[in-house]
This record gives structure tokens, sequence and C-alpha cells, in this order.
């Protein structure tokens, strides 16, 4: 792909027409002059690129107008620091986390199991504090990054 995106909602559009058009494929559609849901023809089963200007117009303004564009960008901005939800890319042995809503009890993570499937972390072992070792779900958002004693 040399296509070069001058605004991120174009680049978002792009992506979400191709991941459209691969779903749309892979349950049979395929291309035509028209848009027939009997024969499984779309008119707009082609790479973005050979969209029609007004086309990729529309798409960018779906991707801006759904708020997928927003959403996308929450997720990039995803903060990291003590407060802060445990995501799998920072689910380290040894790094110091502790309970949602300031829960006094602190722990650090000895362990985590991961999804082969993924190749991502997906279980996160941790020994509190008091000596107790448990298995959280990194997914299910029960762990956050712990604060500085002594901080609010």
């Amino acid at each position: 792909m040399n296509r070069s995106f001058d605004r991120p909602s174009l680049l978002v559009a792009f992506a979400a027409h191709e991941l459209w058009r691969a779903v749309m494929l892979d349950e049979g559609w395929k291309h035509g002059p028209m848009f027939n849901r009997y024969t499984r023809e779309h008119d707009a089963l082609l790479p973005f690129e050979q969209l029609p200007a007004e086309i990729q117009a529309d798409v960018e303004f779906e991707v801006v107008a759904s708020g997928v564009l927003e959403q996308l960008r929450e997720f990039c901005l995803h903060p990291r620091g003590p407060g802060e939800l445990l995501t799998p890319s920072a689910a380290a042995v040894g790094v110091r986390v502790q309970l949602p809503g300031g829960a006094p009890l602190q722990g650090t993570v000895i362990g985590c199991t991961v999804n082969v499937d993924y190749a991502w972390p997906e279980y996160v072992h941790v020994r509190w504090d008091n000596g107790v070792e448990e298995t959280y779900v990194i997914s299910a958002g029960d762990l956050v990054h712990a604060r500085p004693e002594g901080s609010p």
C-alpha cells in the first residue's frame, strides 16, 4: 500500500472499508455492477482506492459520525500510571498493582499466562503484600497500577 493519508479519518475509513470488504468476501459476496442481495453482488466491493471519491468521502463521514474515530483516538491514548487499568502490554513480572478504587492492599505481578492464539498475556498472577497469591483475568479490569504509598 503506497497510499498517503493526510487525515487520520481517511486512514481509518480505508481500514474500515477493507475490513468490511474482507468480511463480505468471506461471506460469499462478490463485486458486481450494482447491489443485489439475491446474487450477493455489491457495487462497492472494491479496494478502497478504487472507489469513487464520493464513496470514499461517505465512508470517511461514517467513520467520524459513528464515533469510531473518537473511540480509536481514546484507545490510542490509553493512560498508564498509578490508578490506571493494568493492560496486557504492561503486565510484566515486578509491576506493582492494586485493586481498583484505591484499595490499600498492594501486590506484585509474579507471572503471566500467555494466550497462545494471540501471544498476549491473558492471566496475571499476583502476590499481595500480605503473602496471598491470586490469579486475575487481565481483560476483566480487576487490577490497576499501584499508587505510591501514602498517595490518594
